[in-house]
């Protein structure tokens, strides 16, 4: 088992509301896709591991244990919500239809007033926008939410996923499974697939 002490940071992960797709769980794990370390540990020596675990700032409010693939995000302090999250580069993605899902269960219980609308899998697409100038640098360009997210209740293996496309100008992708109520979130096969290229698009070049 490998425990990893969260980051502490300030900012929400933005989260505006899309129309996923849910299915019944899969007896067979999808291929990783485009993620890296997809059993959610270190599975390279040589770079910067792929996952990063934050929360809220404030006390460690949340445990992250990994075992056999499997991801437990456990709260047990105040701070309301908590996230595991990756960015890959969108070289070569301008205009693909991308699906990220992950396998979810747990044990969610009541916090009062969520400052996360949505447990669950989130988007986060940033880049150099047509709209504003150069020199203010990078912004969002799309974010998104799986809708409707985990409630409070008792939740076994499920299968969620989030498809989007990418839109011109984006430079930096963030997938994320977000913990925004009391309790325990399990997750595990984590997969970011590219379902449909625009026309003439290239391959994108792969990520050390």
């Amino acid at each position: 088992m490998h425990r990893v002490l969260p980051a502490t940071v300030t900012a929400l992960f933005l989260a505006a509301c899309t129309s996923p797709e849910s299915t019944e769980v899969e007896r067979t794990p999808p291929g990783p896709g485009l993620l890296l370390d997809a059993g959610f540990v270190p599975e390279a020596d040589d770079r910067r591991f792929a996952w990063r675990y934050t929360q809220h700032a404030g006390e460690d409010s949340y445990i992250f244990d990994v075992a056999d693939g499997v991801l437990e995000i456990r709260r047990m302090a105040t701070q309301p919500w908590a996230l595991a999250s990756q960015v890959l580069s969108a070289q070569g993605l301008e205009g693909a239809v991308l699906e990220f899902s992950a396998e979810l269960s747990g044990s969610l219980t009541e916090l009062g007033r969520p400052l996360i609308e949505v447990t669950g899998l989130a988007v986060n697409v940033r880049g150099i926008s047509p709209l504003i100038p150069f020199a203010a640098g990078k912004s969002t360009l799309f974010t998104a939410t799986v809708e409707p997210g985990l409630g409070v209740g008792e939740y076994d293996w499920h299968r969620q996923s989030l498809r989007f496309e990418v839109p011109p100008g984006a430079t930096d992708i963030e997938v994320a499974i977000q913990h925004g109520l009391g309790g325990t979130l399990r997750a595990r096969w984590p997969s970011l697939v590219v379902l449909e290229r625009p026309p003439g698009a290239e391959e994108p070049e792969p990520t050390d």
